[in-house]
């Protein structure tokens, strides 16, 4: 049986709150529309969560990582992966969206800026800030440019830090078990990069690989591999009382959302690390080890699993062209959120599309 993106429901749904946190901090205040219930609801949510919900990305990430490479790094087999390979997988997987988000947007911000004097974000983009973005280690390296060049990109620059480090510490978690016939150290190792990631926001560090930027996929992107890890290893069947405890987490936490709506801030603290190391590891339970039913493995959460991504990267360039179709072209589209982000839906969809058509005709070659 075909195995699909069994998270493809979360990854839009989370994808949706960024756009809406970044709708409402470079176009609209979302609250000056008028909305009620559910979607006053999650509309608040987003603009307080949205800055946030990255961390989740990061742990998703871990686990697909996990899933598709643990085995076939460090390993004396056949199948063994090299490092070149391992990250030309990865540069072919991220970047070409990534560049093609950042023409886009640089574009669009330079005819933004000749025409009303400005730039979009207020922040200046230069043709090196465009060339350095275009490297996809941007952010938390040693350029460390931020919010120059289509914000979203800097997910990109942190996660391929972390891929990096993933295959170094395979790769001697490798070399242990083979020399010194250690068992279970990997959970020491991938421990690591997580109470660097603590230390580095307790303590305010700021160095190249190792700032407030890096910190979070540090903790995000391993506290993902360690939480799949455990449940692979342990095995947990769909009956387990560990699955029930996942189970009634989400709930609870769902439920103290809605009770506490207004008062957020005070209820979960510290959003990213809530969402780390309290939203996400039910998610990744529930999803891992329920049957594989129609709710999450079939072609519908495949699909929405492909398109959070291009809305991911591109949501920023989309309402960026519709900023200078309106102030600068002149043309009348009507300013609301959800209006605004069906037209970011839009090339997202078709960037998928054309991306799935590229895949089919290489495979038939």
């Amino acid at each position: 049986m075909k195995i699909y993106d069994r998270y493809g429901w979360f990854k839009l749904l989370m994808a949706v709150m960024i756009a809406i946190y970044h709708y409402n901090i470079l176009v609209q205040s979302v609250f000056s529309i008028r909305q009620s219930g559910i979607i006053a609801l999650f509309i608040r949510f987003s603009v307080m969560l949205g800055g946030s919900i990255p961390m989740v990305f990061f742990v998703l990430s871990g686990v697909a990582i996990y899933k598709g490479y643990y085995n076939i790094i460090g390993r004396d087999i056949e199948d063994r992966i090299g490092f070149a390979e391992y990250i030309r997988r990865r540069i072919k997987r991220l970047y070409p969206l990534m560049w093609v988000s950042i023409i886009w947007w640089s574009i669009f911000d330079n005819v933004y800026m000749y025409n009303m004097g400005e730039w979009w974000t207020g922040r200046d983009s230069s043709l090196w800030d465009v060339l350095v973005a275009m490297t996809g280690i941007s952010v938390g390296t040693v350029f460390n440019n931020i919010d120059r060049v289509n914000g979203p990109i800097w997910y990109i620059s942190v996660l391929m830090v972390c891929y990096v480090v993933f295959y170094i510490l395979c790769s001697i978690e490798g070399l242990w078990r083979k020399k010194l016939q250690l068992i279970h150290s990997e959970y020491l190792l991938f421990l690591l990069p997580v109470a660097v990631g603590l230390a580095i926001m307790n303590f305010d560090i700021n160095f190249p690989f190792f700032n407030s930027m890096t910190a979070k996929g540090y903790i995000g992107f391993f506290v993902g591999i360690i939480l799949i890890k455990f449940i692979r290893e342990n095995a947990l069947d769909r009956n387990s009382v560990g699955l029930l405890i996942a189970f009634l987490a989400f709930m609870i936490q769902i439920i103290c959302v809605i009770i506490f709506h207004n008062k957020l801030d005070i209820f979960f603290g510290n959003w990213e690390m809530s969402l780390c190391f309290t939203f996400a590891p039910p998610i990744v339970i529930i999803v891992e080890r329920l049957d594989y039913g129609a709710l999450f493995n079939n072609r519908i959460s495949d699909f929405l699993g492909q398109i959070s991504f291009p809305l991911y990267l591109l949501h920023m360039p989309c309402f960026l062209t519709i900023s200078v179709m309106k102030e600068v072209i002149g043309i009348s589209i009507k300013r609301s959120v959800w209006n605004e982000l069906v037209y970011a839906f839009i090339p997202c969809i078709l960037c998928c599309i054309f991306m799935n058509m590229l895949n089919h005709n290489k495979t038939q070659r």
